[in-house]
């Protein structure tokens, strides 16, 4: 009885980690911690970018011609400071256009003539949006879209126009 108790409470005894080894039931092995560890970093990364406590940005679509490179988590930003970042891309059924939804700071106001352009961090760095305010007295609500737009430029496609298409 008793023997039977010790032997049963020595099996689902608590795992604790100590120096590699696990506690009531062998070594850790170190696939196992590797694994592990790359579990965090995924779980760290995902997390990291989620407001808890909600968020007060607001939204704006805009409508690209090609937003080709442009990834959800790209900054937004407005005279060289980060003010939002996007938060969704799709792709219109009806026009194949591609809409792209920012969220922005609240202190950040755009009149409705502002532009967003989809640019690439120095040569060969990741797509980010940027918006040049415009002259308008009238500013964007949230959920209102930006129209004056300029899609990304494709590093291959200037380079592959400018091979086959310059004269000798």
């Amino acid at each position: 009885g008793i023997e039977k108790l010790a032997l049963h409470a020595e099996q689902t005894a608590p795992i604790e980690r100590t120096q590699g080894k696990l506690e009531g039931g062998g070594a850790a092995t170190s696939s196992q911690d590797e694994r592990l560890a790359q579990l965090i970093d995924r779980l760290a990364v995902r997390l990291g970018d989620i407001e808890p406590f909600g968020s007060d940005r607001y939204a704006l679509d805009a409508r690209f011609v090609s937003s080709s490179g442009l990834k959800p988590g790209a900054f937004v930003e407005v005279g060289g400071v980060r003010v939002g970042k996007v938060t969704g891309i799709e792709l219109d059924p009806e026009s194949y256009e591609s809409v792209v939804r920012l969220e922005l700071d609240p202190n950040v106001e755009l009149q409705d003539d502002a532009i967003a352009s989809i640019r690439t961090e120095g040569i060969i760095g990741d797509k980010f949006v940027k918006i040049t305010p415009g002259g308008s007295e009238t500013i964007l609500e949230p959920g209102d879209e930006i129209f004056e737009t300029e899609s990304s430029i494709s590093l291959e496609e200037l380079i592959s126009k400018y091979i086959f298409e310059s004269d000798d």
